[in-house]
Formats: structure tokens, sequence, C-alpha cells
């Protein structure tokens, strides 16, 4: 079923939810689940005012952007181009690949794959994967799993093109994001990977299980693509200067003798020398650029990139960009970030 305005109503839709008319205190349906409308019960729900309702959805029908489909639960895979809104759980083994944003108002079961090309997913419950069913998420924005009685995620493998924000612990799963991490509980067992940054309460636990926290900012990226070129550049420029080289040995060997060269000879030595000063200062242009890059790399490196508030334990794999340090010790409020291309640690108060 999907929910539709009243204004967007057509003949023969099947009502797919009981319609009360909204404020008169009666809880006799104004139009019963399962009536097929006609323009006589269109108008009247025009008439009183009743902005939405539901309607059945044909075998097979993938709706449109901006249209939202709402079921109570789920147990079979959707196929939507819009939005889809779950206000209960989602059963094992379900596949939902939705157009837009994905609500679903309750747990999600074992094996469960969930995709959005345009939209974000909210999870108000927890994830329960296992090792050989996990939970698998991928959406192009923002992920929200949160509930106020205390929500988890377990065996998932969540990727975001934006934010990920989870209020409970993460054990046993992969969660990668183009944008920021934020996680409210522990994470264990788990690899984290941002663009950005990362907040976490907790990582790792008294087994001294291994874990992984990992930063890759996306300033950097360009950044050192940008130096892979200055050095491709740079590298030419210095074996066209060896062979020019050559050039210069010969005219010191040379001497005076050079005035019995040819004229054309002397002309193409001529040239030679000008083009070795020339790329003596295009040399020195392309190193004082690679410098400048790496200096200002340095800078976004030197940004408080990974944050544990609480406790982090012994085997936790800390990666800023290219560089990496393994905790030997259990710390408490502990933030890292680069310097002169190494991980360097700090003492960490500021909360999630």
């Amino acid at each position: 079923m999907k929910k539709i305005r009243v204004g967007d109503l057509q003949e023969g839709m099947v009502i797919a939810a009981d319609v009360f008319e909204a404020g008169s205190g009666v809880r006799i349906p104004f139009i019963r689940k399962g009536v097929a409308l006609n323009n006589n019960y269109i108008s009247r729900l025009k008439g009183r005012g009743i902005g939405y309702v539901l309607i059945e959805t044909p075998q097979g029908y993938r709706g449109a952007p901006g249209e939202v489909l709402t079921l109570d639960a789920v147990h079979e895979d959707i196929l939507f181009d819009g939005k889809v809104q779950i206000n209960g759980k989602v059963s094992s083994q379900v596949k939902i690949e939705a157009g837009e944003r994905i609500v679903i108002e309750g747990d999600v079961g074992e094996g469960c794959i969930f995709l959005s090309a345009k939209g974000g997913i909210m999870i108000k419950g927890s994830v329960y994967g296992t090792r050989e069913e996990p939970v698998r998420i991928d959406v192009s924005q923002n992920i929200l799993i949160h509930d106020p009685a205390g929500s988890s995620v377990n065996f998932a493998d969540i990727k975001a093109g934006g934010d990920i924000s989870i209020s409970g612990n993460i054990g046993d799963s992969s969660v990668s994001a183009r944008g920021g991490i934020v996680v409210d509980g522990a994470v264990m067992r788990s690899q984290v990977l941002s663009q950005v940054r990362i907040k976490i309460r907790d990582c790792g636990d008294k087994n001294l299980e291994p874990c992984v926290l990992m930063v890759k900012p996306f300033e950097c990226r360009e950044l050192s693509q940008e130096i892979l070129k200055l050095d491709s550049g740079l590298s030419e420029l210095l074996k066209e200067r060896e062979r020019l080289q050559n050039v210069i040995d010969l005219i010191k060997k040379l001497g005076r003798d050079i005035e019995q060269l040819t004229q054309e000879k002397r002309i193409e030595l001529a040239a030679g020398v000008k083009r070795f000063r020339e790329i003596e200062g295009e040399i020195v242009s392309f190193q004082s650029k690679k410098a400048e890059v790496k200096r200002e790399m340095e800078q976004h490196l030197g940004i408080k990139r990974i944050m544990v508030a609480g406790s982090i334990y012994p085997r936790t794999k800390i990666t800023i960009e290219n560089s990496s340090v393994e905790m030997a010790s259990k710390e408490l409020g502990i933030a890292f970030y680069v310097k002169d291309f190494k991980v360097i640690s700090s003492p960490y108060s500021g909360g999630l």
C-alpha cells in the first residue's frame, strides 16, 4: 500500500486502511478498508478535509519519486522508486530497494538488504545480522540507527554517502561513510572507516579482540593525487635534464674547439643549453609546488580525526590517511591526529 494525497485519488483505487473523519470523535470508519473509490467517495473525502489516505498497490507497482509506500510489517522484498515507510519490524532475508529514503520503525532481521539510490535510512530499532547472514545497508545519504530503548548493530555491512549516527553498540561489523561517524556506544571486533572524522564512546573490549578505526580525509585524497601528478611531471623533467646533461658535458669537453663545428650543430647545442636552463627553473617550480601541497596536507592531517570519549583497548588499530598505530595499553579519553606523518594521541574530554 502507499500513502497518497486525496487530491490525487482516482476512480478504481482501493482503500488499504479504514479512513476516519478527523476531529469527529467517532471511531466508526468513514470509508472501510477494501472499498473501491468512485467519484462520489472522492468528493466526500475532499469535502471533509481529509488530506491523505492509504491505497492498495497493484502487483509489481514501483511507484514514482515523491510517493510514499507505507507498510505495517514486511515479509517479502520491496522495489519502490519513492520513499518506503515501515511501521514495524522487518523479517529476515528481506530486500528493500528504494529510490528515496527508507524509514523502519522496528528491528531488522538477519540477511536483510537495504539500498537507496538517492536517499538515506533511519532505523528505530536494532540490526540483528549473523556471521552467515549479515545485514547489508548501502545508501547515498545519511544513516541513523537509534532506539530510545537501546539499539545495537551486529554482523552488518553498512555504507553511507553521508553521515552515520548509531545510538548503541556495534559488534562484528564494517561501517563506512563519506561523512562523519558517531557511535554513542562501544565498537567491538569491527572496522569503522570515515572520510571526515570518527567519534565513539568505547573501542575494543577486555578480551583484546582486534578493532580498526580509520579516517581517510577526502581533502587529502585530492592532495595526494596532485602530489602524484607533480611527482610524475618532476620525474619526466629529471629524465630530460639527465639527457641534456650530455650536451653540457660535451660543450665543456670541446671548449674552444666548438667553433670548428658547423653552424647547424652549434645552434643545436645552444638550444640544448637553453632547454637545460629552462628545466632547472621548472624543477624548482615543481619542487616548490609539491612542498606547498604537502604543507596543506599536513594542516588537514593535524586536525583531530578520531576521538574516543571512553575506553580504548589494546589491539585497536588507528589509521589516519597512510599513518597507523596500534594501541598497546588501555587508555581513557583520547584523540588522534597526524604530525610529521606519525599518528599522535592527546587527551580528549569532549562529548559525542
